[in-house]
């Protein structure tokens, strides 16, 4: 990145960081005396306001550009979530920012600033609910800054091959879909939308890039194969779908659990517990050692071993398709060892054998299957059918208010504030009731290039 702004003919450079870890080719390369930029390298804790405060007060020149590149992990399931976790997160992505956009940079024009968001916060992660919060964080202060004409952009970036946070799982997460970024296609993307973003003709007519944007290369039939419902925000990818996918999806749910339940508990029902439990945990150890890359312990916690989130991702994948068996998305971080993982298994294909038993009897009966009366269509009669709406405004706030509440009564008289009193009952304006919306003089005019005539007729119009 820093290679790129210079090249980029930036000529002042001040890199930040929490450890000031820089290599030493990284320095050299950086400090170079054939550099055209000048470059100071110093050591501050952006989520420290006293740390941005001196930051910036010495930077010389005046800071006329940010990217805010900071992170940190804790992952944790929702209920091992902790307070100092959360706070580990926040800091460098949302303090940080915090602190630079409220303190001297508030007060100095700059002339764009990008935060690197991540992915995690568009699909979530396992494990990474306060990384997910914490970007999806930085999404929402570039939306507000933008709406208040600061030039703020925030990228959602996937993974980046060869460095940042995720290099070490892109492989894992090319498996499911998800690409990882080269330095080039990145940084000429990146380009692209500051280019977009500074465009004079472009940012007058309303076209600047949309305050949050997510970058990540994705392999859609891959991507949506593990998805067995569609999220609605991927509609414009479904016919990527692959096609056998979509077959399973069409399969009722409690059906396909039910089935592979069943063959995985009668591959098992000829054993005794304590083989069982022998069996699941020799499969366990060995899909957790061929995704770690060496043995684990039985009760040595998986995460410390060297598994991370993708990774317990990955894990739970290996032991259905080993065994047959439907498990939990939280797996390893409800049972965070070999052990665990292998009780829950073994007790889950014993309480399956009934199941089994059940679907094995279920195969050569020939009745018809009765039909759920909570599944029967019910045909409504006539009535009132209530129209409501999200994210609107109407007359009396009819659509916003609840379906079985009742609807308002719409109408009123023509408020004076909308028109003067003396222009009511005149052939110009005849109608003395109407639908109107509430607060809407405080509709500006000037900043929407509407002329005072404009104003009053456009609101009639709108009370008719």
């Amino acid at each position: 990145m820093s290679q790129w702004l210079i090249h980029s003919r930036q000529r002042n450079l001040l890199l930040a960081g929490r450890s000031s870890a820089f290599t030493p080719e990284a320095s050299s390369a950086l400090l170079a005396p054939h550099q055209t930029a000048a470059v100071t390298l110093c050591k501050a804790d952006a989520g420290f306001a006293a740390d941005v405060a001196a930051l910036l007060a010495g930077a010389v020149p005046a800071v006329a550009g940010v990217m805010h590149a900071g992170g940190v992990l804790a992952d944790a399931t929702v209920a091992n979530q902790t307070l100092a976790g959360i706070r580990a997160v926040f800091a460098p992505k949302a303090s940080a920012w915090r602190h630079m956009a409220g303190g001297r940079l508030a007060a100095q024009p700059t002339h764009t600033a990008v935060l690197f968001s991540s992915v995690a916060a568009l699909l979530g992660s396992v494990g990474q609910l306060n990384y997910s919060i914490a970007n999806s964080w930085l999404d929402a202060a570039a939306s507000g800054s933008q709406a208040a004409g600061a030039p703020v952009l925030s990228v959602q970036f996937g993974a980046w091959k060869g460095a940042g946070m995720a290099a070490a799982s892109a492989a894992k997460m090319e498996s499911m879909g998800l690409g990882a970024l080269t330095p080039a296609t990145g940084l000429q993307a990146l380009y692209g939308l500051l280019q977009a973003a500074g465009t004079e003709p472009a940012a007058a007519a309303g076209l600047r890039p949309p305050a949050s944007v997510a970058m990540s290369p994705v392999d859609w039939p891959a991507f949506l194969q593990g998805m067995p419902h569609l999220p609605h925000y991927f509609g414009s990818f479904a016919h990527l779908k692959p096609a056998a996918a979509g077959a399973r999806q069409q399969q009722p749910a409690a059906a396909s659990a039910g089935g592979r339940s069943a063959a995985a508990a009668g591959a098992a029902s000829a054993m005794s517990a304590e083989q069982r439990l022998a069996y699941v945990s020799a499969e366990v150890e060995a899909a957790a050692k061929a995704i770690i890359g060496s043995a684990v312990g039985p009760n040595e916690p998986l995460m410390a071993a060297g598994l991370d989130s993708l990774g317990a991702v990955e894990l739970r994948n290996s032991l259905e398709s080993r065994l047959g068996l439907a498990l939990p998305s939280t797996l390893v971080f409800d049972y965070p060892t070999v052990a665990a993982i292998a009780g829950f298994i073994s007790g889950s294909l014993a309480a399956a054998e009934p199941v089994a038993a059940a679907a094995e009897g279920a195969e050569y009966s020939s009745a018809p299957a009765a039909v759920p009366t909570d599944l029967v269509p019910v045909h409504l009669g006539s009535g009132t059918i209530a129209l409501t709406g999200m994210a609107t405004r109407s007359p009396a706030g009819a659509l916003e208010a609840p379906a079985l509440s009742g609807l308002p009564d719409v109408m009123g008289a023509i408020p004076i504030s909308r028109w003067e009193a003396d222009t009511q009952l005149t052939a110009d304006l005849p109608a003395r009731f109407g639908g109107f919306l509430a607060g809407a003089y405080l509709f500006d005019a000037t900043a929407f290039s509407v002329s005072l005539p404009g104003e009053l007729e456009g609101s009639c119009e709108e009370g008719g």
